[in-house]
């Protein structure tokens, strides 16, 4: 299989972090699927290239952020000595480490060539390990389960260090709601996905947090939250919250930036449509609880939960077939998303 020509330019790179940007392409270049290459400013190819590499403490850097022309396969990666918050690009807090800009390098480039993916992170394969046997997660307080942890520092506005071992530490600033890490994609589906040992915490201070940072991949909070809520609720509700309470979503999240798959498609479209209790979602749409307690829980940490709600009535409980694929479809059309077939 010939090697998939990937791109990347830069903008207003100081020469330490273009040397580095060198390394870490040579470094992509070691797979046998890739064929990287670094685009300077004056290459006829330039405006074509797949990845900017955009410094923002430039002003240069960030008029290019400003005038951008987003596409399938062009994408900003972001380089600060501030810790940006950005929803739509990755970014790194300088100063760059040679393997973490690898790692985010290997990432985009599989998400734009390799993984039919859809959102900010790698799809679920639930459909494949469902005809796999596995061993049953084991059974943990919900202070060790990484959803848990964020959402109490979430709603206390804490700063800490999240250990999931065997995996890198998480970094969290929720006052500023985001986090720090170095690592891959892959390895964060990991711990969202509940595939670490139990998870711990520890305090640390706002200066701490700006150190830890340098160097790391910074993510907003609600991405992960959002993940780790869909695939490591295990099927725990969050306090406070009840099966047999009508609940209904105030909106529909923006799935173009959160992971996701065919059966949350589904619920969004029923939970948004009248008000019903987890258990009547469950029934209604013939999903696993477990799949309706992560979504509602997902939904909830992100605000698009209204408890009993008083504009419509709850309707008596029907059970229904599971809602099929073209449903699915439509629903897609009409957002211009692409759907995982079963």
């Amino acid at each position: 299989m010939s090697a998939q020509m990937f791109t990347i330019a830069h903008v207003e790179l100081t020469p330490t972090d273009l040397s580095v940007l060198k390394v870490a392409v040579g470094l992509v270049n070691g797979r046998s699927d890739v064929k990287a290459q670094v685009l300077e400013p004056a290459a006829p190819a330039f405006a074509s290239a797949n990845v900017f590499l955009v410094d923002m403490d430039f002003e240069a850097g960030r008029a290019f952020y400003q005038q951008f022309q987003y596409g399938r396969q062009r994408v900003m990666l972001l380089l600060s000595t501030e810790t940006v918050n950005d929803q739509r690009n990755p970014t790194l807090k300088k100063t760059i480490r040679v393997q973490t800009l690898k790692d985010v390098l290997v990432d985009l480039y599989e998400e734009m060539f390799v993984k039919n993916q859809v959102g900010a992170f790698k799809k679920s394969d639930a459909n494949d390990s469902a005809s796999v046997p596995t061993n049953p997660p084991p059974v943990r307080k919900t202070s060790e389960m990484l959803f848990f942890l964020l959402w109490e520092l979430k709603q206390k506005r804490q700063v800490a260090q999240i250990f999931c071992p065997p995996h890198s530490p998480l970094f969290v600033n929720a006052q500023q709601e985001i986090i720090a890490s170095s690592a891959s994609r892959d390895t964060l589906r990991k711990m969202t996905h509940g595939e670490s040992g139990a998870v711990r915490s520890t305090a640390i201070s706002d200066s701490d947090f700006n150190v830890l940072a340098r160097g790391q991949l910074i993510i907003p909070l609600s991405q992960v939250l959002w993940s780790a809520a869909l695939y490591g609720s295990a099927g725990i509700l969050l306090p406070g919250h009840q099966l047999d309470t009508p609940v209904q979503m105030t909106a529909w999240p923006n799935l173009s930036r959160l992971e996701f798959n065919a059966e949350h498609m589904c619920l969004a479209s029923l939970m948004t449509s009248q008000a019903l209790t987890l258990r009547q979602v469950q029934a209604k749409s013939g999903f696993s609880l477990e799949t309706v307690i992560g979504f509602y829980n997902a939904c909830a940490a992100s605000g698009l939960i209204a408890v009993k709600p008083t504009h419509l009535p709850v309707p008596a409980l029907q059970v229904k077939a599971p809602i099929k694929q073209n449903l699915l479809s439509k629903i897609a059309q009409r957002l211009k998303l692409s759907v995982p077939s079963n």
